[in-house]
């Protein structure tokens, strides 16, 4: 819940770090089309409710291996890189308000990042939304060489910033999102999700920006 007392610690942040699927983009159904495909391609059955839920925060290399293994790595690479990703790209859906919160974030001089475990994509799908100039760095789990709640990401985004990790927000949706905050010391907010253990739960970007202007004095 957002109080005065919790929400403190927004006076000092200097930078946000946003996660991609579900925070920036509502890509839960896209997601589970992108793996039944791919899927489909190699023969198998769909992937059953667990298995798409851990789809929503894994990378596809750990989701593959966890559920089909290594002895098929390399013929799961060439199928993934032969799949038409940038066709499903238009179909994503921006989280309201986001554009609204990153320009505001942006003529006040805090700054924006992506932290995702996506691996290729994420560059196409900034571009295609007009987001591109809002974020730097981006980073993904192919310029990693952990992905997430690894916390090497955020370490990346903390030097290429030159912030302490006191002055950073990561707003995630996921436990993996959570751990990799924890692990970097940045402060948490969890966004649509009540059942994270965060320093502060977003329900929407509107409440970001308010809560942003209103302890930093920026209306």
């Amino acid at each position: 819940m957002l109080t005065p007392t919790n929400s403190y610690f927004l006076r000092s942040i200097k930078g946000i770090i946003f996660d991609c699927d579900g925070v920036m983009f509502d890509t839960r159904e896209l997601n589970a089309c992108y793996y039944d495909k791919i899927i489909q391609k190699l023969g198998l059955p769909p992937l059953t409710e667990e298995q798409q839920e851990l789809a929503f925060a894994l990378t596809a290399q750990q989701l593959f291996d966890r559920f089909i293994g290594q002895e098929r790595a390399e013929e799961i690479k060439q199928v993934c890189n032969n799949f038409p990703y940038e066709e499903l790209i238009p179909q994503m859906k921006i989280e309201s308000g986001l554009l609204q919160l990153v320009q505001f974030l942006y003529k006040k001089n805090i700054r924006c990042a992506v932290n995702t475990n996506r691996r290729d994509s994420m560059e196409r799908i900034l571009e295609h939304f007009g987001l591109a100039p809002y974020f730097f760095p981006v980073m993904t789990c192919k310029k990693t060489t952990f992905a997430k709640p690894h916390p090497e990401g955020i370490y990346k985004i903390l030097n290429i910033w030159q912030l302490t990790p006191g002055q950073v927000l990561f707003i995630g949706d996921s436990a993996i999102d959570m751990e990799a905050a924890r692990r970097a010391n940045t402060f948490f907010a969890s966004f649509k999700n009540s059942d994270l253990n965060a320093d502060i739960h977003f329900q929407n970007f509107t409440a970001v920006e308010t809560a942003l202007a209103n302890h930093q004095n920026l209306i």
